[in-house]
């Protein structure tokens, strides 16, 4: 068995690619990433590692100071960066007899592979692209932004890759359930939630303080349901309180969202991911609300060091932890919901250290990435040709 991996840029494809060499069958990984950007990577052979940054690097500079400004130009640039990389790979893919793409960025390797009588998988990271399309767009209205649409080029490249494909693999059930209400057959779908890096990732000697520390981690962004939080947050009925957060902000609400900074809201930018134990592990509870994504690592990240989340529905918690148990999962669209919860957290201090030992003990049991990487060669294994 020869499994090669298309990843556009690095997500939690590196993670896959470090668990198929310890089983013995990564053939190859290609990515978008300029190799500058993994010279980190030290558990893949680097000979393994195929980059193609060609594209990919002018479409991610284009889209941080441009993309805005032009969107059409840069659909295209990505939608280039993406086809491109599929056609280097299905170039290079002809001692593979499995391939694992993530999404959009495998049609042309996955027709070739497919004809050499191989495996295509299609790894969808978010929701269905037309549920996702949809529900954006319903959201920008709500907050009454310009919204602009996924492509029509980007929505028809993903659906032939959903037709083309043996299976697609998804990270959670409310992903799963996004595929249903699209029409695609519940056996094609492959469930599979993402693990966490617990050498990164463990409770920290906590910074003393008088404040109730609430933490976000992510862009800040109507994707991620940040205003839901922001006014949540305001709405939080306590003298001391600090509500940080870490991440870029989407250019296109900047403006807004910098109105709500004041000394209890803490804006910190970009961290390094190493630093960040020590900011869930000094805060009372992560809120993560986002619309719509697919499984929001920052949550197993934040139950790893002991730091109870309350989140979403549609940032593919059930799939993470219990709700009432390591925190609380709540509907989406609901500043109220997370107010109430924030609440809870203030008068229960004994429930809060419970939760946060049980988010210790559930972390312990999901054991880093190796389960989700023994999933994979489950079913693998299970459709060899």
């Amino acid at each position: 068995m020869k499994i090669s991996l298309i990843t556009i840029g690095r997500f939690h494809h590196f993670n896959l690619a470090r668990q198929l060499h310890k089983h013995h069958v990564l053939n190859e990984i290609f990515s978008g990433f300029p190799k500058l950007k993994l010279r980190n990577e030290t558990k893949i052979p680097k000979e393994k590692i195929k980059t193609f940054p060609y594209f990919q690097l002018p479409s991610m500079i284009f889209d941080t100071y441009l993309g805005k400004i032009f969107p059409q130009i840069n659909d295209q640039l990505s939608n280039l960066s993406h086809r491109t990389l599929s056609l280097k790979a299905s170039q290079r893919i002809s001692e593979s007899n499995i391939l694992i793409a993530s999404s959009r960025s495998g049609l042309e390797a996955g027709n070739k592979i497919k004809k050499n009588g191989g495996i295509f998988v299609c790894d969808r990271g978010s929701t269905h692209i037309e549920f996702q399309n949809e529900i954006l767009k319903d959201e920008y209205k709500n907050l009454k932004l310009p919204y602009h649409p996924i492509s029509n080029e980007s929505i028809h490249r993903e659906c032939e890759e959903y037709s083309l494909s043996d299976f697609i693999a998804v990270p959670s059930t409310c992903v799963l359930n996004s595929f249903l209400k699209k029409g695609i057959n519940k056996n094609k779908l492959f469930l599979n939630p993402y693990g966490v890096n617990l050498e990164t990732f463990s409770p920290q000697p906590k910074i003393k303080s008088e404040d109730f520390i609430v933490i976000y981690v992510g862009q800040l962004s109507v994707r991620k349901g940040i205003f839901y939080l922001l006014e949540a947050f305001k709405k939080l009925k306590i003298k001391k309180k600090k509500l940080i957060l870490i991440g870029s902000i989407d250019y296109q609400i900047k403006t807004k969202v910098e109105k709500y900074f004041s000394d209890e809201i803490k804006y910190m930018s970009i961290i390094k991911n190493d630093e960040l134990k020590n900011y869930y592990s000094s805060s009372d509870v992560m809120v993560q609300p986002s619309i719509e994504e697919g499984l929001s690592l920052v949550i197993a990240e934040a139950l790893a060091c002991g730091c109870p989340v309350i989140a979403t529905e549609n940032t593919g918690a059930s799939d993470l932890f219990t709700n009432n148990k390591e925190g609380f999962i709540i509907k989406p669209q609901s500043s109220k919901s997370i107010t109430e919860k924030l609440e809870f957290f203030l008068d229960n201090k004994i429930k809060r250290n419970e939760m946060s030992y049980n988010a210790l003990s559930l972390i312990r049991q999901i054991g880093g990435w190796d389960a989700y990487g023994d999933r994979w060669m489950k079913k693998i294994n299970s459709l060899k040709k």
